[in-house]
């Protein structure tokens, strides 16, 4: 009996079925795909850094008249325990070029090494070690073949004083160490055939070698202490900040978990709500089993029976889509690590089994309803009778609305347990796309550059070869700014011209001694830039600090410590604190009137250019596609520009907004369709009513699409009211990793953000209930007598 029951209610309610069917497996794939994608992220740096041999402390650093002072202290000092290296070549964006041109513009320095020579494992694009590389070809790390398009077989050139090599591309490598998505310093890793003919070059062989250092160690504090002081680094740092780098490629991957958990919150609160409503519907078939004698025990396993087996369908199909998807959710993450994906099958599977367990834990839980209904609820079309309140407070004659609105607000009000359900869902996929475009826009606006420890500037120009040149003591950086203000001035746009440099130096204290990076520019003062405690630094002897360095050296604000600058050490004191998205957030600033030779110099920032005569935004951005021209590079930007390309990710954040904007309208737009059709099954009686009395179809078209257009535009409201705490409850943990200590100022753009958005959601809400709503066309006045 039980079968042919079962069988019954399959046929007759298979348009109801069929969309808990979607449900059950939408649900299924996100869970399997999102836990899948959990442990991959959660365990995936560890295990690509184990798989690639990284140890526990790196250097980078440039030989100077054939000599490497790192290696050299390495080898006289005892606080490690081994260390490995890595001889390169060091290069430019400018030395690289493709079909004549050149290939990229990047600010950020580049190796070129023999692979033999490699110290840790190199994997291809199919995470296949690389061991070998052919005469004559290359491989590429970093996220450079991506942003040049290159394609395998495509012919590259490198020039590097002189000496021209071509190389047939042939994939892209994925670098442990240096490839990720916040470092992206690009390695091209070679036949050792090839860089024994770069090395025969009297200028590379003494001007840009560099070698990598992997040092293995219990006592990193000592080793730091030990290498403090050594000219000739431009890197340094510990497994530790090697794998906060991974922040911005795990970010992309996060967001998407995050996605996902909301979805399956969606899938399974509507889930409930529907086998909730449905056992409700079905109150008839209840008083008749009910009547003819079946325990509430055989008819609520009756229905655990039904959606086990819808259930057990929909979690096989979730399991079986899960697995391209989550694949595709965590493709960005496996651009640039390799990730342990052996046991996606077995974790899949487990989650699929425990979405039929919750679903039948719902399904029983709603089943509680069938111990209230009895026989006679058959006979009374499901009504008692009885009612002890008003519906809601709205009263027709007082409505301003008029009667289409008034009817769609009082059946919201009436109702408020289904309809908020609604709402709650429309809340979580509205919002979700606002917090992605809102962390995209202040990725990419100029509210972070203070972050970066720079000043506001016009332009910002990248002239990654000037302050190579710089370091190597071809020029000094005076005479670098002043061979750019003449060239602008040649150009009719005079201006004035400063870098903000980076010094590695070592900072004494009474508990430890330690390097440290500081920032400086001699052409403006510390009180142009931001501090979030203090003072600024006043005098030369002043200086301040962010708050992971003064934990690091174990002094606040008022303390005095010691800094080496070449051999003449002096006691600073702490004065300010401030925020630092440099070297995540480990940084300090000297006063503007200290002296330090170039030849101290680790690093710089863009070449910062102000105009004498103050152009306004329009007037900046055509000098700037001038200046692209004059200089031969893209890299010219804007304020916003400038903080777009050190945080790297915001293009790629908006991409995953847009994805998200997608998945959240279908989701949308199958609720809208399973709410409206089964309040149709649900009202029949009172639809069919509304005809007797003289309601034409249009009336009731637009009767019930209002209802789910208050709903959208309630969740609209709530998700812009929330958006802003929201947005710093999720993504404020992600600056703070970063460096940014403090709250973020983050960038609104109104009318995309509580408009454009807004609208497409509604939009789509409107037109799917609409076009659900013609289906009451088939309901007919007479309808209102029918128990069937």
């Amino acid at each position: 009996m039980f079968l042919r029951i079962l069988k019954k209610d399959l046929k007759r309610k298979k348009t109801m079925n069929i969309i808990l069917l979607i449900f059950v497996t939408l649900s299924a794939m996100f869970m399997s795909s999102s836990v899948n994608n959990i442990i991959s992220v959660a365990t995936g740096i560890d295990y690509y850094f184990e798989k690639a041999g990284l140890k526990d402390y790196f250097y980078i650093s440039r030989y100077n008249n054939g000599t490497n002072y790192a290696e050299e202290r390495l080898k006289s000092i005892s606080s490690y325990k081994e260390y490995k290296k890595e001889d390169s070549v060091m290069f430019t964006s400018d030395d690289l070029s493709h079909g004549g041109k050149k290939l990229i513009d990047s600010s950020r320095s580049s190796l070129l090494m023999p692979v033999d020579n490699a110290q840790i494992k190199y994997f291809d694009s199919e995470n296949n070690e690389i061991t070998s590389v052919p005469e004559g070809k290359a491989y590429i790390t970093s996220m450079l073949p991506n942003d040049a398009g290159l394609r395998e077989g495509d012919r590259i050139c490198v020039d590097i004083l002189g000496t021209k090599i071509e190389f047939e591309y042939i994939g892209k490598a994925k670098d442990a160490f240096l490839g990720s998505g916040f470092v992206n310093n690009p390695r091209i890793l070679i036949n050792r055939s090839d860089y024994d003919k770069f090395l025969e070059n009297k200028q590379i062989y003494d001007s840009k070698r560099a070698a990598v250092f992997y040092i293995q160690t219990d006592d990193t504090a000592s080793l730091q202490e030990d290498m403090s002081g050594i000219s000739g680094i431009y890197f340094e740092g510990d497994i530790g900040m090697i794998k906060t780098t991974y922040i911005m490629d795990t970010l992309v991957a996060a967001i998407f978990l995050v996605v996902s958990f909301g979805l399956i919150i969606v899938s399974l609160v509507v889930l409930r709500f529907t086998i909730g409503f449905t056992i409700t519907e079905e109150f008839r078939e209840i008083g008749v089993m009910k009547a003819l004698g079946l325990p509430n025990g055989d008819i609520r396993r009756l229905y655990l029976i039904k959606y086990a087996g819808i259930a057990a369908a929909g979690s096989l199909t979730g399991f079986i889509l899960g697995i391209p998807f989550g694949n595709m959710m965590i493709k960005q993450s496996e651009k640039n690590m390799v990730l342990d994906r052996e046991n996606i099958v077995p974790i899949g599977l487990a989650c699929s089994a425990l979405v039929v367990v919750i679903i039948l834990v719902f399904c029983y839980r709603s089943t509680a309803k069938i111990k209230k209904l009895s026989p006679i609820d058959a006979v009374r079309d499901g009504q008692t009778g009885e009612r002890f309140s008003k519906g809601s407070k709205l009263v027709l004659g007082k409505s301003r609305l008029g009667l289409r609105g008034f009817l769609g607000a009082n059946d919201i009000l009436s109702a408020p347990r289904h309809y908020g359900i609604i709402t709650l869902v429309f809340t979580i996929c509205i919002l979700l796309v606002m917090i992605l475009a809102t962390t995209a826009n202040t990725l990419k606006s100029d509210s972070l550059i203070y972050l970066f420890g720079v000043t506001e500037s016009d332009v910002f120009l990248s002239d990654t070869a000037t302050v190579f040149d710089v370091m190597a003591g071809v020029k000094t950086s005076e005479e670098a700014d002043t061979e750019i203000e003449d060239i602008l001035r040649e150009n009719g746009m005079p201006a004035s011209v400063h870098h903000e440099l980076w010094y590695r130096l070592p900072v004494i204290t009474d508990k430890r001694e330690t390097t440290v990076v500081f920032l400086k520019c001699s052409k403006t003062k510390t009180t142009d830039y931001t501090y979030t405690e203090g003072t600024a630094p006043a005098a030369k002897d002043e200086i301040a600090v962010t708050d992971s360095i003064a934990e690091e050296i174990g002094a606040d604000i008022g303390d005095k410590v010691k800094i080496n600058i070449n051999g003449n050490i002096r006691e600073y004191m702490i004065t300010a604190k401030f925020e630092s998205m440099n070297n995540l957030g480990k940084a300090a600033r000297l006063h503007e009137d200290v002296e330090i030779p170039d030849s101290l110099i680790s690093s710089s920032f863009h070449a910062q250019i102000d105009f004498d005569d103050h152009p306004d935004d329009d007037e900046i951005a055509k000098r700037i596609e001038k200046l692209k021209d004059i200089f031969d590079t893209s890299e010219v930007f804007d304020k916003g520009g400038f903080v777009d390309d050190c945080t790297g990710v915001g293009s790629t954040i908006a991409d995953v907004k847009n994805l998200v904007l997608i998945i959240s309208i279908m989701i949308i737009i199958m609720i809208s369709i399973l709410m409206e059709r089964s309040f149709i099954t649900k009202e029949k009686p009172q639809i069919a009513l509304l005809k007797a009395i003289g309601f034409e179809n249009r009336d009731i078209y637009i009767y019930h699409t209002v209802r789910f257009a208050l709903t959208v535009a309630a969740a609209a409201i709530i998700a812009a009211l929330v958006c802003i705490p929201m947005t710093k409850l999720t993504m404020d943990p992600v600056f703070r990793i970063m460096g940014a200590t403090k709250s973020i100022k983050y960038e609104l753009k109104y009318a995309e953000i509580f408009g454009f958005y807004q609208v497409i959601i509604i939009c789509s809400t409107i037109i799917a209930a609409f076009m659900t709503s013609l289906y009451t066309v088939k309901i007919k006045a007479q309808d209102t007598a029918s128990i069937e």
